[in-house]
């Protein structure tokens, strides 16, 4: 089988059972996959065929970045093991770390005081309140996008979300301050189903909805960074940590199995060092005096 005749069969395979999320990572490769592999038989890959792929790919673009090479792989690899039903040996590229800053504190305030001035309209106040979530909650975007009403526990300010990227369902919770204008949006817009709806069209509120209203808060408030989703997540992460420290519960919150990975979402700038050496000093000298005592 070609991997012309394969990549459909794989999609549609991925489609089905896996997340939505995980479809379109891969549906994002294939056509470059395709390209240099179109008419090659899956069964016949080698380590030697991949690094064929990995010069054409860099010869292609010599700017081309390790993330990207091995999100290929990784694609390629999926499709001979659904093929096969073997394993493609390729070792894992060294990749550069990269680097996502938060929203900053000033950013946030900007963009709830300019929603606030027109809470009275559906729009605004669904917005206000997706905006709080996201930076309460560090949800996913397709997470918040899944949510729906029966998830929601205005007593103690949690929701459960069921529609999760490594299908494990979990609590996240939310500001007493954003409960109350969850509940206000709950109440004055009617909802039933679905959390967040787009009221031009009656459906639920899509992820291209979420990217336009986002870049017309950016483009309206001249907002220079991205202010996109994921960012919300990584400037949760990273305010938790400060005011917290848990590493193994904000594990929990961003719903990963790894610690080395809650890691990436973890943004400590100067003054936290200094802030965190200052607290060790503190504790040390209390140490020394305690002992010092003792003697």
């Amino acid at each position: 089988m070609t991997f012309q005749e394969a990549i459909p069969k794989f999609l549609n395979y991925i489609r089905v059972v896996r997340a939505e999320g995980t479809y379109h990572y891969y549906l994002s490769h294939s056509n470059t996959i395709l390209r240099f592999l179109k008419d090659y038989e899956v069964e016949h890959m080698t380590t030697d065929t991949c690094l064929a792929f990995v010069d054409y790919q860099r010869s292609r673009n010599p700017k081309l970045k390790n993330n990207t090479i091995n999100k290929y792989m990784i694609t390629i690899k999926g499709i001979y093991k659904f093929v096969t039903n073997r394993s493609l040996y390729f070792p894992k590229l060294k990749e550069s770390v990269p680097v996502t800053s938060i929203v900053p504190e000033h950013t946030y305030h900007a963009i709830l005081k300019h929603l606030e001035s027109k809470l009275h309209l559906k729009t605004n106040l669904r917005n206000y309140v997706f905006i709080r979530l996201l930076r309460d909650t560090g949800a996913r975007l397709n997470e918040m996008l899944h949510i729906e009403l029966s998830n929601v526990n205005l007593h103690d300010n949690a929701i459960y979300l069921e529609v999760t990227k490594n299908h494990e369902a979990r609590y996240v919770l939310f500001t007493r301050e954003t409960a109350k204008y969850l509940n206000d949006y709950i109440r004055q817009c009617e909802i039933k189903g679905r959390l967040f709806i787009d009221f031009t069209t009656g459906m639920p509120m899509s992820k291209s909805a979420v990217q336009n209203m986002l870049y017309k808060l950016r483009t309206h408030l001249g907002i220079k960074e991205k202010i996109t989703p994921h960012k919300w997540r990584h400037t949760f992460a990273t305010q938790y940590m400060r005011s917290s420290g848990n590493t193994e519960m904000l594990r929990l919150f961003l719903g990963h199995k790894s610690h080395k990975t809650v890691q990436r979402y973890i943004h400590y700038n100067r003054q936290d060092i200094f802030k965190a050496y200052r607290a060790y000093e503190k504790d040390l000298k209390n140490t020394s005096n305690f002992n010092t005592n003792v003697v």
